[in-house]
């Protein structure tokens, strides 16, 4: 499950460390960020910008979250559950304004 986390809007106890933290692991030149937790699991972000990250997923390994990122894995499962969740939310509409018309009449 992919999550916001906004600077100033979390429950962090240390959220300026969290966020340094973040951007000193950015992996290359690019949007993601590898970072070591305290139980040794890898955690992959994607930067949007010095206060807006979101947590993508973990890994078991650094190698792991660097194949899946140069893999391009994560872009593509993240572009599958989109369309996915696209499709869902047009359905979804579609029934809730045809039940909102069929309850005005």
């Amino acid at each position: 499950m992919i999550y916001e986390i906004k600077r100033g809007e979390s429950n962090m106890l240390y959220e300026d460390e969290f966020f340094d933290k973040v951007f000193a692991n950015v992996y290359k030149n690019t949007p993601y960020s590898i970072v070591k937790e305290p139980n040794n699991n890898w955690v992959i972000y994607i930067i949007v910008n010095k206060d807006v990250v979101y947590c993508i997923e973990r890994t078991s390994t650094k190698s792991s979250a660097i194949k899946r990122i140069e893999n391009k894995t994560i872009y593509n499962e993240i572009k599958t559950q989109f369309y996915n969740y696209f499709n869902v939310l047009d359905i979804l509409q579609d029934y809730m304004i045809n039940n909102i018309e069929n309850e005005n009449k």
